[in-house]
């Protein structure tokens, strides 16, 4: 038989090595949520890089356009510099050869970066890329603009503009776009 004083600090001893245990599982818990954290990041941040980054900023917006008249879209948000990517539908499809060309996109970006004379403002930094669309079908269109930006700025915020425009001069015709943004 062992004494109770022996018993005792066996006990008290077990108890301090379990609250010990306790305390490390809960450290090394919270050690690896950072770790999962940063690792999250890091795949955040390489998808970025390689380009590998998609969103879609406009789904499905139908538009009429008439005949030599043009539509520009709401301003789109530019967070990194990357690719826009716009793809759609027409009717009445394209079913003349000569009409090729009808549909065309214009794509405008502006980047705010800060005035380095006047510290308060912004300078706007606009870029119009050249009218063009490839319309692959007979109702079927798609682009790419490439996008530059300077990253996300405070108020006001880097962004574009699309513009889409009808060259038929006697029909008019309705366009679905849907854009996405890659970065």
């Amino acid at each position: 038989m062992v004494s109770r004083n022996v018993a005792t600090a066996l006990g008290i001893t077990c108890i301090i090595l379990a609250s010990g245990l306790a305390g490390t599982l809960i450290t090394l818990n919270g050690e690896y949520s950072k770790t999962a954290n940063l690792q999250s990041q890091v795949n955040d941040l390489t998808n970025i890089a390689i380009f590998n980054k998609t969103e879609v900023v406009v789904y499905n917006w139908t538009i009429s356009i008439g005949p030599n008249k043009n539509v520009t879209s709401l301003p789109i948000e530019v967070p990194l510099s990357g690719n826009l990517e716009v793809e759609g539908n027409v009717q009445p499809p394209n079913l003349e050869p000569s009409r090729i060309g009808e549909v065309w996109g214009n794509l405008t970006w502006t980047v705010y970066y800060p005035d380095l004379w006047h510290p308060l403002g912004t300078i706007p930094y606009e870029v119009s890329e050249n009218d063009h669309l490839g319309v692959i079908a007979d109702d079927y269109f798609q682009m790419y603009f490439p996008i530059v930006s300077f990253g996300p700025s405070t108020n006001p915020s880097s962004s574009a503009t699309l513009t889409i425009g009808n060259g038929d001069p006697s029909v008019t015709l309705a366009v679905n776009i849907t854009i996405t943004l890659q970065y």
